[in-house]
């Protein structure tokens, strides 16, 4: 066989080969990545000579997955529902971070007010949240419907002291949490 061909073949057995990621119990930091694929990589290189072809690129590559491993780092396939999974994690928490400092920012004109109530409140912020969702690109706006719902509901109980407060802002925290996490693709 030409090297041509075996360096075409190579190529498109590459281009078809699932992309693989590294993640860590605990959650992904970038740094600690950096850090540690760093230190693995150097480790293979200092450590000696694995040969040539594609026998010591694959010897070479076990050598990294190991030290990796060894780093507490787990190799997974990335298939295309984790790639989903990813952008709707990704959504989720850039909206929920962007929706809080609208939430505050009408919380604070009720603490100043501007507002008479909780319900006021939620109503000033809910659609300011729906907003930031679909600015997002969040793929579901019907959770995101179920949860400006619970909040308003939450917020007619404190304003009737069924509730307090701490109480209502702990219960919406956990539908939230727990809605949010079911919608979740698996």
């Amino acid at each position: 066989m030409k090297k041509s061909a075996l360096i075409s073949i190579l190529l498109t057995l590459a281009g078809c080969a699932p992309q693989v990621v590294w993640t860590k119990p605990g959650g992904f930091i970038k740094q600690d990545y950096d850090q540690d694929s760093y230190a693995c990589e150097k480790d293979m290189r200092q450590s000696g000579y694995f040969g040539g072809g594609i026998a010591g690129g694959i010897e070479m590559n076990q050598f990294f997955d190991k030290c990796m491993v060894a780093h507490g780092w787990v190799k997974q396939q990335r298939t295309e529902k984790s790639s989903e999974r990813d952008a709707y994690i990704a959504s989720l928490k850039a909206s929920l971070r962007e929706s809080a400092a609208a939430g505050q920012e009408c919380a604070d004109k009720r603490k100043s007010g501007k507002l008479k109530n909780h319900r006021e409140s939620v109503e000033c912020s809910n659609p300011q949240i729906q907003k930031v969702f679909e600015h997002n690109g969040f793929p579901r706006m019907d959770l995101v419907a179920q949860y400006m719902e619970k909040r308003l509901e939450l917020a007619e109980k404190m304003d009737r002291h069924e509730i307090t407060q701490s109480q209502g802002d702990k219960e919406s925290q956990e539908y939230g949490a727990r809605i949010f996490n079911g919608g979740t693709p698996q």
